[in-house]
């Protein structure tokens, strides 16, 4: 009896089904679509198809260089606000202009760098400076 021919007798055996994959799960796969296109109706075929079909989401995980460009534009934004300390710019000047402009910077600059848009960011930045 081929693969084939079993697939399709446990098509209402889910704990057979689930045998037969393991016994060989290559041949199972191969004519899989042969006996799913036989017995389209069959609810335990489809759900197998599903099984064979899924593919997990992706997401995207920390790197060590991200967590490291996270601190530094921290370190970057904080060192920022001591603007007025370290120049003749007075704070009444420099910090209602840029209180908001600050974190809002870092957390731009991240948010592009992590959606892989930071090289676009850089194109549009240059041609707006030389411009």
């Amino acid at each position: 009896m081929s693969i084939l021919e079993r697939i399709l007798n446990l098509s209402e055996d889910p704990d057979g089904m689930e045998k037969l994959y393991r016994q060989k799960p290559q041949a199972f796969r191969a004519v899989f679509q042969d006996a799913l296109s036989k017995r389209p109706d069959s609810l335990l075929l489809q759900v197998w198809r599903a099984r064979f079909e899924y593919v997990p989401e992706s997401t995207a995980t920390l790197r060590t260089f991200d967590l490291v460009l996270m601190v530094v534009l921290c370190l970057v934004a904080g060192s920022l606000y001591k603007v007025p300390d370290w120049t003749p710019v007075t704070e009444s000047e420099f910090f209602p202009r840029y209180v908001a402009l600050i974190p809002f910077g870092a957390m731009a600059f991240l948010t592009l760098y992590m959606k892989n848009r930071f090289r676009k960011m850089v194109g549009w930045f240059s041609f707006f400076v030389s411009a």
